[in-house]
């Protein structure tokens, strides 16, 4: 059975697989083999959901996570909190392992003292030298590159998660990160905020790479970097049993006992993902349809208290069969409310323009809107589901706007049309909001003007004089537009 160990490992040492935790040594050895073949690596993508999906990649044993619940956090199990998975950001994993050769012992045998503990207290022995031993080590490491794409609304969640795992095959070519890894991410940012974390065990900890291509160069030189360090990554454990003992515990008392453990330590990890997904609603209640966050705040203080309890409780039953029970340590029931379709409706038309609209995206750059983002600073409309963002030059003169109401959705005003448009108060004026975007209107006397339908009215760009006349409401289903009346 291969181990990866929070602890230093050393050969003969025993080992409590059930918690993956170090114990004494009890064996006495006549040398060391030297590694015989290369080194073993691999890489993938894994779009992660799941709490338990990354530990695993992180390869936090059940021992971690019991560990976490007694307040003892190793950098592997920080690493997982720190970035616990959430509903509304989407996280993509480039998991990558490094194995070298491993070494083994000659020679290896119960020193006197241990066989004696064993023949007197067979538990007893248990307890202070696990249930197997160290026989091989693997030098090497892992590295796991964590992408979290935070999200404003459920639509760009999906979207971005959908177009991810779409592309997640193509992401690998050759063992190397393919060309379309980049491009797919970059897509993905225009709605989402990039966040990028790594870990890597047998290397430096956690590092954080200040960009895209630094985490891709940082896979690139992973191995190496692991096949020089030295540092034991993997064992190889064996059953004591490999030596002439007495029976120990029987079979149905080891599979309760391994039982309760690997309950407690998954039920620890579901709670730390439900605490960060609690936490989120908390400090962002606007993105969810009527959240309880009294009923929310009770179930993380329940989740809290738990997470010490399912701690002790392993604990307790890795020293006692008669103490593996867990009774009265279920997870607990949480009200979880509907995320938001959309949420950021101005936020998301803005990323359409800049992606679609070479013509209109130089009105609606980052900079042209101060005061932060979209989704935090906006106008309301009092009379009416509906609301607004201007944006504005470097010298702090509108230029455009983005406007939303329900029924025609969200659309952008600029240029000249919107100098017009905003005279008249934009869409708390007469020409109220926009029914559609701006769109060329060719006239024989006038190529390559263009024209912009709202609830009250129609403006025209005339392309021959800069110059915008405007008229009533005209149906924009007609063959074709009317021309357009003198100045008014």
């Amino acid at each position: 059975m291969k181990l990866t160990l929070d602890e230093s490992c050393r050969f003969g040492m025993g080992v409590d697989s059930r918690m993956q935790q170090a114990r004494g040594e009890a064996i006495a050895f006549d040398g060391v083999t030297d590694a015989q073949g290369g080194q073993n690596v691999t890489g993938n993508f894994t779009l992660i959901t799941q709490q338990e999906q990354l530990t695993e990649a992180l390869e936090i044993s059940v021992s971690a996570s019991i560990r976490y619940g007694l307040a003892q956090v190793s950098a592997r199990m920080k690493f997982a909190e720190d970035y616990a998975c959430n509903e509304a950001s989407v996280y993509l994993l480039l998991h990558a392992q490094a194995e070298n050769a491993p070494r083994h012992m000659t020679g290896a045998r119960l020193t006197p003292t241990a066989e004696k503990a064993y023949r007197r207290a067979p538990e007893e022995f248990r307890r202070n030298f696990g249930d197997t031993y160290i026989d091989e080590i693997y030098s090497g490491g892992s590295l796991a590159i964590l992408y979290i794409f935070h999200t404003r609304d459920e639509s760009s969640r999906r979207e971005i998660s959908g177009s991810l795992q779409a592309s997640i095959g193509n992401f690998m070519a050759g063992g190397d990160i393919s060309g379309s890894f980049k491009s797919t991410v970059e897509q993905a940012t225009i709605r989402s905020e990039l966040e990028i974390k790594a870990f890597i065990s047998g290397g430096r900890g956690v590092v954080l790479p200040s960009s895209l291509d630094e985490s891709v160069s940082l896979y690139r030189n992973f191995a190496v970097t692991v096949l020089n360090a030295g540092v034991p990554y993997r064992v190889t454990v064996k059953p004591w049993n490999e030596f002439p003992l007495p029976p120990g515990p029987t079979w149905a008392e080891t599979l309760a006992r391994q039982d309760t453990i690997d309950t407690c330590g998954k039920n620890i990890l579901a709670a730390i993902q439900q605490r960060s997904r609690i936490q989120y609603i908390l400090d962002e209640p606007e993105q969810f349809i009527d959240p309880d966050l009294a009923e929310l705040r009770n179930a993380q203080g329940k989740l809290n208290a738990l997470i010490g309890k399912w701690a002790q409780t392993a604990g307790a039953c890795n020293e006692d069969i008669s103490k593996c029970s867990l009774q009265g340590l279920e997870l607990p029931a949480v009200p979880w409310p509907n995320r938001l379709e959309t949420h950021d409706v101005l936020g998301a038309k803005i990323e359409e323009v800049r992606l679609h609209d070479s013509r209109a995206a130089v009105y609606f750059r980052p900079e042209n809107f101060p005061g932060g983002r979209l989704d935090q600073v906006y106008d309301v409309d009092p009379n009416r589901a509906g609301r607004w963002r201007i944006s504005y030059d470097s010298e702090g003169r509108p230029i455009g706007g983005v406007f939303w109401c329900e029924g025609w959705g969200a659309h952008v005003v600029y240029g000249a049309i919107f100098r017009r448009y905003a005279r008249f108060g934009h869409c708390q004026g007469p020409y109220s909001y926009p029914r559609e975007d701006e769109e060329t209107y060719n006239r024989p006397d006038s190529p390559n003007s263009r024209v912009q339908y709202f609830e009250g009215g129609t403006l025209w760009w005339d392309a021959r004089d800069n110059h915008v006349v405007g008229g009533p409401y005209t149906p924009i289903d007609e063959q074709e537009p009317p021309l357009p009346p003198g100045p008014i």
